[in-house]
């Protein structure tokens, strides 16, 4: 979340996985407002982490509206994790 301009720091990475979060930090943050992060883990810490990414590249009340339900997928997601 650092790269995000947050106050989370990853443990020590290798150069090459430090620049490829770097990278998608920029790309997440230049897309100000008209970028999304998701992901399938039914993980409540993934999910954590996923809303305060979307948080911080100001994705709720542009590419995420809670006025609007969607229901795609109303399954059981007991034993997929």
């Amino acid at each position: 979340m650092l790269a995000l301009g947050g106050s989370v720091t990853a443990p020590q990475l290798n150069a090459k996985l430090q620049q490829s979060i770097n990278k998608v930090a920029a790309d997440l943050t230049n897309a100000s407002g008209a970028a999304l992060v998701v992901g399938r883990s039914n993980d409540v810490n993934v999910q954590t982490i996923i809303n305060a990414i979307n948080q911080q590249i100001g994705a709720y009340g542009k590419t995420i509206d809670w006025s609007v339900p969607v229901n795609y997928r109303q399954g059981i997601d007991k034993g997929y994790d």
